[in-house]
């Protein structure tokens, strides 16, 4: 709120004025009457200035910084970073994964051939070469001996058996002594009938020796194994998008208006007087009229800064 009460300066500049211009004029000075709408010159004052939130100093000289902030026009979002371990295949959860890294793993290792495949053996079925004896014809003997009854068989073999007959005539089919009456020819009739054999040569039956599977060989192992990843997982970040704000303020200098462009209203004259003023009392009153003008100035301007401060 304004104040409106001068000063006590002020007014005591304004008495102390008028004092000393009616302590200084003589009684019989005669001053010519000021106007009443008479122009009065004014002193430049000073206004401050402020701005709203601005990027750039407005147009215009003196501007200042006065306040500053960081206005965010689009925020920040950190990145995310994950990476799975040696896997098989990429995890299936939605996100985005790529491979990184590979590697193989060994689950058996490779393994030379031990051994052959096959061995040989003695054949248990093989039958070398070989001879037999096999039956070719019958030879019959007689007896030359002495006589013997049917009971009494001569022993073979012996000088009195004689070989006769090449076969078997009385057809008995069976190695041996036996006993045949022969009429009435003094002797007993005893025949012996033996199988005569011939040796034969059998081939060898089969190989001496068989190839077999080896029961200690063992066939060459490849390696086996598999491949293995490792994914990762990545956001990239967001980078914060700001923009810096000012508020400037200015001391802004209003020059006054010059006396002689303040329009002064005009009152007709109606009678022409013409003033003269001479000599010693004409000086003394132009300069109590000056100090009358200093005085009442003096006084306008402590009054102005005063309703200014208010």
């Amino acid at each position: 709120m304004r104040k409106t009460m001068m000063p006590a300066a002020g007014v005591a500049l304004l008495l102390m004025g008028v004092l000393t211009v009616g302590a200084a004029a003589p009684a019989s000075a005669a001053e010519p009457p000021m106007p009443a709408d008479a122009p009065v010159a004014a002193e430049a004052t000073t206004r401050y200035e402020e701005t709203s939130w601005l990027t750039a100093a407005p147009a215009g000289d003196g501007w200042e910084v006065i306040e500053t902030r960081t206005v965010i026009d689009r925020p920040g979002v950190p990145g995310e970073y994950e990476e799975t371990g040696w896997v098989t295949e990429a995890p299936e959860d939605g996100r985005s994964w790529t491979r990184i890294a590979d590697r193989y793993v060994v689950d058996v290792p490779a393994q030379p051939e031990q051994g052959e495949p096959t061995m040989w053996i003695e054949n248990p079925e093989y039958v070398p070469e070989h001879t037999v004896e096999v039956f070719d014809h019958w030879q019959r003997y007689s007896w030359t001996g002495a006589p013997l009854t049917a009971d009494e068989e001569p022993a073979w073999p012996g000088a009195d058996w004689q070989a006769n007959t090449e076969g078997d005539p009385h057809g008995v089919g069976v190695e041996g002594a036996y006993y045949r009456s022969n009429g009435n020819s003094g002797n007993c009739d005893w025949f012996y009938l033996e199988a005569v054999n011939r040796t034969e040569t059998v081939p060898a039956q089969g190989e001496p020796m068989i190839e077999v599977p080896n029961p200690d060989y063992r066939p060459a192992v490849p390696e086996q194994g598999h491949t293995e990843f490792r994914f990762a997982y990545t956001v990239d970040p967001v980078e914060e998008l700001t923009h810096v704000e000012y508020r400037y303020g200015r001391y802004v200098t209003i020059d006054p208006v010059p006396a002689e462009q303040v329009p002064v209203e005009q009152t007709p004259a109606t009678e022409t007087q013409t003033l003269a003023v001479t000599g010693a009392d004409g000086q003394m009153d132009l300069l109590l009229g000056a100090g009358l003008l200093v005085a009442l100035g003096a006084g306008l301007v402590a009054v102005r800064r005063f309703a200014d401060v208010g």
